[in-house]
């Protein structure tokens, strides 16, 4: 990002001047065309560079809901290992991938085989919270917390355990460093997102790896639209396209993978915790194209503190009022958006049951949502929905009916 004290003209929709032209993207790059803001991590370190790098990470969670990242100081090394143990993880024989199947963890951890209607195979591993025992009084998600890893052997994959580890490790470093900047560059008080986090949660996130493959249904997605909760880091494990971003404009959008780079995106929890300042926006992965390997991903996702109320981040963070104005006109913008968009789902849904003879109109458009009352309760039912026979298994007193639709 070159500085320039010239006269530009201000590319929409940016309102405020930005520091440089052009946006921070590689010079004579050979990368190719992405829709989304290329930012230096580097430049957050340095306090000649900082406020620049502050204004650019403003522009991509106020307008894009997700950036790349570069020079995250995450070692080579340890990228090029993840990207191998990617590949291998999903070579080892079946009788080992089922050993360590997610049937046999209540927290969904494991192998997971492939499921009809998708195109992908997964393996997700959490943070080892060793010696954490469940209190037999606590709340079924707490179970999600504390289940235990499910490792391939050491005969299988060698050395994977400690790799991945420290992976996570600088991972969540970066997590909640890039909690503060965000912050920073809404202007709002450090720390503000501090009570949504607890110290387990500092412990590590979840990590999941996952292959793409090309299905005989050609239209069945690799992944079905999905959002995470707050911050995801996505690593691309080989050069095969497939993710894709709905924008707010509902102009789908190819997110090509870059060499030594993280995809960050931003989770629906996140948005409302600023108050719709931040944009959470759709993610979806299509089959590999035609003739192509298969294509792998690991995405980093950070872990709230699973007894937070959902009232509290409806609430959203204390210091809102002091979001620069940039960060004020979007929030209010979007919160005026969301209010026309309730009101006319209201109506409709009012009408609909005048019409059938009820004449009750919605008291909320969230009603279903009221049924969770903590990002633990969210996130199991989203898992028992998904993955049914597991959640059978280990939560019998939930049935897949009573898991609310909004989940």
């Amino acid at each position: 990002m070159s500085a320039s004290s010239s006269s530009i003209d201000v590319p929409s929709p940016y309102a405020i001047p930005p520091p440089s032209v052009p946006p921070p993207e590689e010079p004579n790059s050979s990368l190719p065309p992405i829709p989304l803001l290329l930012l230096d991590h580097s430049q957050s370190l340095s306090p000649a560079t900082k406020p620049e790098f502050l204004y650019w990470l403003r522009m991509a969670i106020l307008y894009h809901g997700s950036f790349y990242l570069t020079n995250t100081g995450i070692p080579e090394e340890l990228t090029d290992q993840m990207a191998k143990s990617a590949e291998e993880l999903f070579k080892i024989s079946d009788d080992e991938k089922a050993g360590c199947s997610i049937n046999y963890s209540p927290g969904f951890l494991g192998w997971c085989g492939i499921v009809d209607g998708e195109c992908r195979e997964t393996w997700e591993f959490g943070p080892d919270l060793d010696g954490k025992q469940v209190s037999s009084n606590a709340p079924p998600y707490a179970r999600l917390r504390y289940a235990r890893n499910q490792y391939p052997s050491e005969a299988a994959l060698s050395n994977f355990k400690g790799m991945l580890k420290g992976y996570n490790k600088f991972l969540t470093d970066l997590a909640f460093m890039y909690n503060e900047l965000i912050l920073e560059a809404l202007g709002v008080p450090t720390g503000a997102f501090d009570g949504f986090f607890d110290e387990e949660a500092k412990l590590g996130g979840r990590i999941k790896f996952t292959r793409y493959f090309r299905g005989e249904d050609s239209k069945q997605y690799g992944e079905a639209p999905y959002r995470d909760a707050w911050l995801s880091f996505l690593m691309f494990a080989n050069d095969v396209p497939g993710v894709e971003m709905l924008s707010e404009k509902r102009q789908t959008l190819t997110l090509p993978p870059l060499p030594s780079t993280l995809l960050v995106q931003t989770g629906t929890a996140l948005s409302f915790a600023t108050h719709h300042a931040v944009l959470s926006l759709p993610h979806r992965v299509l089959q590999p194209p035609p003739d192509a390997p298969d294509s792998l991903t690991i995405r980093y996702a950070m872990q709230l503190r699973p007894n937070l109320p959902y009232e509290d981040i409806l609430k959203g963070i204390e210091g809102a009022e002091n979001m620069n104005e940039e960060a004020k006109r979007v929030r209010d913008q979007r919160r005026e958006r969301r209010k026309r968009g309730f009101e006319a789902v209201r109506k409709v849904v009012a009408g609909i049951r005048a019409f059938k003879g009820t004449g009750k109109a919605p008291e909320s458009t969230s009603k279903e949502a009221s049924k969770l009352e903590t990002v633990g309760d969210a996130d199991l039912y989203r898992r028992i929905k998904s993955r049914p026979t597991v959640g059978k298994k280990w939560y019998p007193e939930i049935s897949v009916e009573s898991v609310p639709a909004s989940s």
